[in-house]
């Protein structure tokens, strides 16, 4: 395909997906079956409150408690084997392909934690669609049918002006003649 064509298109062809998901607390990790390709660029961004214990003082938001070096109660997502936290706030690029699960970490377990958080997943997906010879040359005859139409809207502009600078010049002319 012609590399200028592309680089028009390319904006065209670029799609954001959303998707606007809710993570339960109570589960290890939450299936999206929001399937993601390798190189993908993915923005996670989360709100709410959970709890990682059901007693009051460890209510969360998705950036989690820091305890230590861990973040008790942070929004993580796990893609294939890889696991990493998110928080409120992600954004990266999908080194494989993979189904994201979301969820709490917490490491002495989700049975009884309590709460969600609204999650919102946003997919810069590359459409490229195949496009044949024929549609290419399609493309290029009707680009030369626009060109001769511009170059003889061109030629019709240039004789109007013309026209228009006689008739001012005569009409000039008669003024000057008259007084």
């Amino acid at each position: 395909m012609n590399k200028f064509l592309l680089l028009l298109l390319l904006p065209f062809m670029l799609n954001a997906i959303n998707y606007e998901i809710t993570v339960p607390a109570n589960v290890d990790f939450f299936d999206s079956e929001i399937i993601v390709y390798e190189n993908e660029l993915i923005s996670i961004k989360s709100e709410g409150i959970w709890q990682y214990d059901p007693r009051p003082n460890f209510k969360t938001g998705p950036d989690g408690l820091v305890k230590g070096q861990f973040s008790l109660g942070a929004l993580q997502v796990k893609c294939n084997n890889n696991i990493f936290l998110i928080g409120s706030e992600w954004e990266g690029v999908m080194l494989e392909n993979c189904t994201l699960k979301f969820g709490m970490y917490d490491n002495i377990g989700h049975a009884n934690n309590i709460g969600s958080l609204n999650v919102n997943i946003e997919i810069e997906r590359e459409v490229l669609e195949e496009i044949t010879e024929d549609e290419i040359e399609e493309e290029k005859q009707e680009e030369l049918v626009e060109e001769k139409v511009e170059m003889n809207d061109s030629s019709n502009d240039k004789v109007c002006s013309i026209l228009m600078f006689l008739v001012l010049l005569c009409a000039g002319a008669l003024y000057v003649k008259e007084n």
